[in-house]
């Protein structure tokens, strides 16, 4: 069931959407993979953490105003969650600048052909209209969105 607010961007190939708790597994198959969790600043998770993970994901979604987004990639055709964009805004608060963040994870087997950069793009541009960052943020660079596939 999706939230009332969530978030869904269809590209020709994927599904990027809010996160929900049937996901946990699918998530787990990458975030408990050492290779791909590596330079993060998390361990590999148990079943319990990723279920953890997957409900302070779906949990952003309520925040108001929305300045996290965390989306599931889901590959259209075979329907399997593969990964996870995330974009988020901070900072604002005392006069400070916002500052935008752009990361993302996907299972080993898909590195290098799963989310072309042009849904890099279009995913970053989507969510930041949602969020009070627009204008603020800094877009990913060329080489990371080249990374993304």
């Amino acid at each position: 069931m999706t939230q009332p607010d969530s978030l869904r961007i269809l590209t020709p190939r994927l599904l990027l959407r809010d996160f929900v708790a049937e996901d946990w597994p699918a998530v787990h198959a990458y975030v408990s993979d050492p290779e791909v969790v590596r330079y993060l600043m998390f361990p590999p998770q148990s079943e319990d953490g990723t279920r953890q993970y997957v409900a302070r994901m779906m949990g952003y979604v309520l925040e108001q105003p929305r300045t996290r987004f965390y989306l599931a990639i889901v590959r259209q055709q075979e329907g399997d969650v593969i990964g996870n964009i995330n974009l988020a805004c901070s900072g604002g608060e005392l006069g400070e600048a916002q500052q935008g963040s752009f990361s993302y994870q996907l299972r080993r087997n898909v590195w290098g052909r799963a989310l072309p950069p042009r849904q890099c793009g279009r995913s970053c541009s989507l969510a930041l209209k949602r969020s009070s960052c627009i204008g603020s943020a800094t877009l990913p660079t060329r080489p990371t969105m080249r990374r993304c596939g």
